[in-house]
Order: C-alpha cells, then structure tokens, then sequence
C-alpha cells in the first residue's frame, strides 16, 4: 500500500493520478485513503468518471509498479540486471527503458556519470516535479527552462559514441507547471558535438612520460602496437 500510495500521488516515474496533480502537499495522504477504501488502483481508476479511465494513467502505473519491483541492480560480479532476475519479464525494456552499453553502468557506479542523464536517454522522458514550495516561483520555473540547453549538450556527448539508434533519440521534459506542452532536447541538432571537441584533445608524450617513469610503468607506445 505505501508503494502504491507513493505512485498515486506522483514521482519521477509516474506522474500523480490525474485528481490530485497540482495539490502536491496531499497527494499522499488522499492516495492512503483511496486505497483503504479500494484496496487496489484499479478499483480506484475505476471509481472515477470514464476520461480518466481513458487516460492511459493505469498503464502508467502498472510501468511504475513493475520498475520498483525489478528496478536495475549491480551484481557482486559487476554485471548490471533487473532484481529478481529469474522472475523478470521479457519485455523490461517497457518499463525501464531500452539497455544501454555495460561500460555506462559501470561509469555510473563510480559516480563518474550522473544517473539523470542516462535517465533520460534510457527512457525517453524526464518529469519535473514541484518542489516542496509547490513551485510557484516564476525564477524557478525560468532556471528548468535554462537548463535546457546544458541537458541537449550532455545527451550529445553521451550518445554520440553509442549506437545510431541513440543518436536520433528525442528527449521529453514536463513541467508540473505546463504537462501538456513538453519540451523537446533534440540532441542530434547540436550545432558542434562536443565529441568532435573533445576529439581534438592532445596530451603529448613529452607531458605524460615523465611521470610513467617515475612510477615505473612507462613502455613506448611502439612496443604496444600503436
């Protein structure tokens, strides 16, 4: 009941049953009494007027409920997979998004790359709640609207080394202040892809030879094959 109330009153992998969008401080508590009186949220769906039946909210909630019970996990062998793999479904890919390159798991790991990020290209999407002030500020609103760019210029670098089928991705980002208009982060379109800076970058052997020695671990590159 508490994961189901949580899911019912909105988070970043479901948006909040449609009544109680825009009443963040008591989403919860109404969603503990629904379901007391439900005991489950299809009965609750059902219990309220055909639109909302029709919303598509249920499907929505059952991704959600699937995801939390077989959410990623690391294994002590370093490999990435649902929980409660044996019992899985086939089709996961539905509810947490499309796997991505194992290498990225393990940047994720080590805090080298954010989870956000990886969020949005796995999933398609990415859901900004209201903060605790029931976001009402219009300088806060502005400074999501701001980040746009930085997040399209991320996306680019991070999917421009994976597959073509990341490269033409589009990203969706609602706003609890305007979730029927999202914004798109079309980050095939970035003027200069920060991997084509970036591959430009140059460290010559005069910088990074010394120190190898130093540390005992230096072989010329010729040695190597390259």
């Amino acid at each position: 009941m508490f994961i189901d109330a949580c899911v019912l009153a909105g988070s970043e992998i479901c948006r909040a049953f449609p009544p109680f969008e825009g009443s963040p401080h008591n989403a919860f508590m109404s969603s503990v009494e629904l379901l007391k009186r439900c005991r489950n949220v299809a009965t609750v769906v059902s219990t309220h007027p055909e639109p909302i039946q029709q919303s598509g909210y249920l499907d929505r909630y059952r991704k959600a409920r699937a995801a939390v019970k077989h959410h990623a996990i690391f294994t002590s062998d370093g490999k990435a997979e649902p929980l409660d793999f044996a019992e899985a479904p086939s089709d996961v890919h539905e509810f947490i998004g499309q796997r991505l390159p194992e290498e990225l798991y393990y940047y994720l790991s080590k805090g080298v790359i954010g989870p956000q990020v990886l969020d949005m290209l796995a999933t398609g999407e990415l859901i900004e709640i209201a903060p605790f002030d029931n976001g009402d500020s219009d300088e806060y609103k502005k400074f999501l609207e701001n980040l746009n760019p930085l997040r399209t210029q991320a996306l680019g670098l991070l999917a421009q080394p994976l597959h073509r089928f990341w490269h033409s991705k589009e990203i969706n980002v609602y706003y609890w202040f305007d979730k029927n208009n999202p914004r798109k982060l079309i980050h095939k379109e970035v003027s200069v892809s920060p991997a084509e800076q970036t591959r430009k970058w140059n460290v010559r052997e005069s910088v990074f030879k010394p120190e190898l020695e130093k540390n005992g671990v230096w072989q010329p590159l010729h040695t190597l094959g390259w």
